[in-house]
Parts: C-alpha cells; structure tokens; sequence
C-alpha cells in the first residue's frame, strides 16, 4: 500500500493490491475517483506537484500516469521488474521510479523519454526526492543500506549502520 496527500492537502491517494488508485476526498472522507488500467499490483502512487497529475509504479515494470480528472495519459516501462517507488522532481518536470532490478530511472515527464538511468548493485526497495532544487535523491536498498543521490552531478554517498 502506499499513500500520498495532493499539495493542497484535500485530496488523498492510495494505491496497492487492488490495482487501482483510489483518491480520496480529505474532507469527506469518501472516494473521489477510482483510476483504472493497471493489470498488476500497485506498489507506489504520488501527486505532481501541481497537484493535476499523478502516477504509480506497478509490480509489472511500468508506472502509469493520469490527469487528476481521471483520464489515462500514458503507460511507460522503464523497469525489467517491480517499480518499487515514483516521485516527482520539485517542479515536476521530471518523473523518477525506482525498481527491483536495481535501477532508479528519471523519465521527462512532458514526452516521457528517459533522460538518466542510475544502476544500482541490490534491488532498490524505496526512493524519494530529497531536495528543494530535485537534485538530490534517497533511495533505500534490499541490504538495507540508505544512499543520497546527486543526480546533477552524479555523485552517491551511502548511510551505513554501524
């Protein structure tokens, strides 16, 4: 399951093992909008920063992206397995995910071309952007290692448990 509150804060998304993505209407506590199309298991979901769009990672290697009317807009593989996380840069003109395959992927998120691929050595179990300027990303690994990712200059440090 994974959930995701629109800037404004009104609206909540939610995604998993259904295959949809529920938004939910803060105020009323009730659905709002059911986005359909996703065949597989719906592990991560996240709002633009706008608000107007959001997308989600599926089991099945793709994400999905929507209008937040509820029209599909497209369909993107970038993955050879699970996506395990999406975000977007903070100002959203970027969409990034992540995946078990051990790859984060940044997507541009007007024509949907992959603009940069970071591989990583173990499955990559969760991710977010971590800086105002969306250059830096954390990214969690299946050794249970924590990185930071510059990925303006393509730099990466680690976080490790002692």
């Amino acid at each position: 399951l994974a959930l995701d509150f629109s800037p404004d804060g009104k609206f909540l998304i939610s995604s998993g093992g259904d295959n949809l993505v529920w938004m939910w209407d803060v105020r009323q506590a009730a659905p709002a909008r059911r986005f359909t199309g996703s065949t597989q298991e719906l592990s991560s979901c996240r709002f633009s920063p706008t608000g107007n769009e959001l997308v989600a990672g599926s089991t099945d290697g793709t994400f999905r992206m929507w209008e937040a009317g509820g029209r599909s807009i497209h369909i993107s593989r970038h993955h050879a397995s699970d996506v395990t996380a999406c975000a977007y840069s903070a100002r959203g003109t970027h969409i990034l995910t992540s995946g078990l395959d051990g790859s984060i992927c940044v997507v541009d998120s007007f024509d949907l071309c992959e603009v940069g691929r970071w591989v990583h050595h173990s499955a990559v179990t969760c991710m977010d952007v971590a800086s105002v300027k969306g250059g830096l990303v954390v990214f969690g690994d299946a050794i249970g290692e924590l990185h930071v990712l510059d990925v303006v200059r393509g730099v990466c440090g680690s976080w490790h448990l002692m």
